[in-house]
C-alpha cells in the first residue's frame, strides 16, 4: 500500500520546531486527541513510539494523551499491523496546549488529515464554548462542494464551512439548545436523524463533528466531541 505522509498544519497556528533540540520550547505538557472519520477499517494510531488508541473505529477518539511539548510523528497502522503505514504526519505540540487531530477519506478515496488547537482550560462560570468541524466531502449533482451553515436556536451561527473546515469557538450560553445544519447553495435542513437538541454547561468545550455523505440521511452523522 502507498504511504501517505503530511506535515500537520494546526488551525488557528503554525508552529514549527526541531524534535531533538529547541531552546524555545520548555520540557512541559502537552495534550492531543485522535478522531476517527474514515469507515473503512478499525485502526491503531502512535505518536513516535508511544500508543494513542487500537482498533478504533469511525466515529470513536481516544481522549487526550499528555506528551512532553516538541515535535512528533503520528501514524495510523490498520487494526494489529504495525508495518503498513496507512498515513503519517508530523505535528508539533506547544507547552500546555490542546490539539485534535481528524483522520477521514475524501471522495476520492486519499487520507486526509485535520489538526486542530482546542480551546481547553477556561474554567468560566457564565459560558460555554462550541465549534463546528466539517468531514462531509459531498458534491451536489452539478459537481459543486456542499457548503454548510450551522443554526444555534434558530440563529445562524457558523457559517460557510466547507470540507475540512473548522470554526472558531464561540462563547454558548449554558443550558439546553437546539442544533440545525443547512446546505449553503438550497438551505435545505440536512440534520436528518441526528439530535436537534444538546446542553452546554458553564466553562466546557464542545466540537460538533459532522461526516459521511450529506446528501443521504443514513450516512451522514453528528458527533459531539468534548474537550473538557
Amino acid at each position: 500500500m502507498k504511504k501517505l505522509i503530511v506535515l500537520l498544519v494546526v488551525i488557528a497556528g503554525i508552529w514549527a520546531c526541531n524534535k531533538d533540540s529547541d531552546s524555545s520550547i520548555p520540557v512541559t505538557t502537552s495534550y492531543i486527541n485522535v478522531f476517527i472519520a474514515n469507515p473503512d477499517a478499525s485502526y491503531d494510531v502512535v505518536l513516535d513510539t508511544a500508543t494513542l488508541g487500537t482498533g478504533l473505529t469511525l466515529g470513536q477518539y481516544t481522549d487526550y494523551k499528555s506528551f512532553t511539548a516538541k515535535r512528533y510523528n503520528l501514524y495510523f497502522f490498520p487494526t494489529g499491523n504495525r508495518t503498513d503505514t496507512l498515513i503519517q504526519g508530523q505535528i508539533s505540540l506547544r507547552n500546555n496546549h490542546h490539539y485534535s487531530v481528524f483522520f477521514e477519506r475524501n471522495r476520492n478515496g486519499v487520507l486526509q488529515l485535520l489538526a486542530t488547537e482546542d480551546q481547553v482550560g477556561t474554567n468560566s462560570k457564565t459560558v460555554g464554548y462550541l465549534r463546528v468541524v466539517n468531514l462531509s466531502d459531498s458534491y451536489l449533482t452539478t459537481g459543486a462542494s456542499i457548503i454548510l451553515d450551522f443554526d444555534v436556536d434558530s440563529t445562524r451561527a457558523y457559517t460557510n464551512i466547507g470540507y475540512l473546515g473548522a470554526s472558531v469557538f464561540k462563547e454558548i450560553t449554558p443550558g439546553a439548545h437546539t442544533l440545525d445544519i443547512r446546505s449553503v447553495s438550497d438551505s435545505v435542513s440536512r440534520l436528518y436523524n441526528n439530535a436537534a437538541n444538546f446542553t452546554i454547561e458553564a466553562g466546557k468545550s464542545y466540537s460538533f463533528v459532522a461526516y459521511g455523505n450529506v446528501l443521504k440521511s443514513d450516512s451522514f452523522k453528528v458527533v459531539t466531541l468534548q474537550h473538557k
